[in-house]
C-alpha cells in the first residue's frame, strides 16, 4: 500500500480508504512506543486521542498515560490473545526510514523494536506506521509539532475508516 506525506491535501481521506477495506467492526489498536521520547510518542499519542472517541465495540491498547513499549509489549500481546482470540489486530507504530512525515496502512504486522536490535513479538493482523525521522536522525529529537499532526491525521483516518465500515455493515442488514 502506498504511502502518504500527512501534509498532503487528502492524506487522511486515502489512508481511510486503504483502512476501511481491511477494517473489522472489533478490531483492536495496540499503539506502541513510548512517552520519553518524541518520535516514538506516535503511537500512545494516536491512542490516547482514539481514547476520546465512541469506538463501539473497537479496543485501545497504548496511550500516553499506559503505554506498550518495549518493557510492555510481550504482556501486552499475551492478554489479547487471551482475552480477545480470533479478534483483529492493528498495529500503530512510529518508524524511521528514508522520507520523514509519510504515513502508510501495511497488511503485515509491525516489527517492533527492529529499528533499534532488539527482539520483540510482532504484533498486528495489519499495521499503521509513521515515519517520523530518517534513519540517519535521532527519533528523540523528532519534531513534536509533526508528530501532533500526523497523529491528527492519523486518526481521523481511523474515525473515517470505523464510519465507514459500519455505514456499509448497516446498508448489507437493511
Amino acid at each position: 500500500m502506498k504511502a502518504v506525506h500527512y501534509t498532503v491535501k487528502g492524506a487522511q481521506d486515502y489512508l481511510a480508504s486503504e483502512l476501511a477495506q481491511v477494517l473489522e467492526s472489533d478490531a483492536i489498536f495496540v499503539c506502541i512506543g513510548t512517552d520519553r521520547c518524541t518520535g516514538d510518542a506516535l503511537g500512545p499519542w494516536i491512542g490516547t486521542l482514539l481514547s476520546m472517541h465512541d469506538l463501539g465495540d473497537h479496543i485501545v491498547y497504548g496511550t500516553i498515560k499506559k503505554p506498550v513499549h518495549a518493557l510492555t509489549i510481550e504482556k501486552t500481546v499475551a492478554e489479547i490473545k487471551e482475552k480477545y482470540s480470533g479478534r483483529q489486530v492493528i498495529a500503530i507504530d512510529a518508524a524511521s526510514g528514508v522520507f520523514t512525515g509519510y504515513m502508510r496502512v501495511k497488511d503485515e504486522p509491525i516489527l517492533p523494536g527492529l529499528g533499534v536490535g532488539k527482539t520483540l513479538p510482532p504484533v498486528g493482523d495489519y499495521s499503521i506506521v509513521g515515519t517520523t525521522c530518517s534513519k540517519n536522525e535521532n527519533i528523540m529529537y523528532a519534531r513534536l509539532d509533526m508528530i501532533f499532526d500526523m497523529s491528527e491525521v492519523i486518526v481521523g483516518a481511523i474515525v473515517q475508516a470505523m464510519r465507514a465500515t459500519e455505514n456499509e455493515y448497516k446498508e448489507t442488514i437493511m
